[in-house]
């Protein structure tokens, strides 16, 4: 059983220009790969004094227009291109210093493939794309919290434990009627996916 809280530290926005990309040159001229996000990780880590370990945990999220691969093939991307469908919408890892870095790559959704068939309660503050960046959020940080290093909790299929309850958000009683949202934080209403419980076999919006 995982127990404890946990808090948002303080944003960091980077001024500086996007690295020249890493893609394959089919991708297009704007996209990184998952070395020079990690580099950028730790560069402004280092600028701002931030530390690893386990409890910790940096999401990067890129702005439109800002592709991304795992690698310098095209197999394995992310594009808001409302033609092609994204690899992934986002993902969690870890690097591999003394204590771990845990990130998560949090690119520029794409709200017809990451965002299934949910709601848009923040649509109007935040634009169509806050909420698909809201829910691969929790997404990543429930995985990264059961599955920090890759290599602690997972199905027998390999799926992790968001990846078992992607794009289900339950029933939503929040937001209007009809109801837009399934959570309330903070003073805002959310469309957040479930996760898995091993409580009960079941996706879930809560704990036990």
């Amino acid at each position: 059983m995982i127990t404890g809280t946990g808090s948002a530290g303080a944003p960091y926005t980077d001024t500086q220009p996007y690295p020249t990309s890493g893609c394959d040159a089919s991708i297009g001229a704007n996209c990184i790969t998952d070395a020079q996000l990690q580099a950028e990780v730790q560069r402004v880590m280092g600028v701002k004094g931030w530390t690893g370990g386990l409890a910790k945990m940096y999401l990067v999220f890129t702005s439109s227009g800002e592709g991304s691969c795992f690698d310098t093939s095209v197999n394995y991307c992310s594009t808001e291109t409302a033609s092609v469908s994204p690899y992934f919408c986002a993902y969690h890892s870890h690097i591999g210093t003394t204590p771990d870095i845990i990130y998560s790559n949090e690119p520029f959704g794409n709200p017809n493939y990451c965002l299934g068939g949910g709601t848009q309660p923040n649509s109007a503050v935040g634009g169509p794309n806050a909420d698909p960046a809201a829910t691969a959020a929790s997404h990543e940080i429930s995985e990264a919290i059961t599955d920090p290093q890759l290599n602690a909790w997972y199905a027998s299929d390999g799926s992790e434990n968001g990846d078992l309850c992607a794009y289900n958000y339950g029933t939503n009683t929040w937001d209007g009627s009809p109801a837009l949202a399934n959570q309330y934080w903070g003073g805002r209403f959310f469309e957040l996916q479930t996760e898995f419980d091993n409580h009960t076999g079941t996706c879930v919006l809560s704990g036990p």
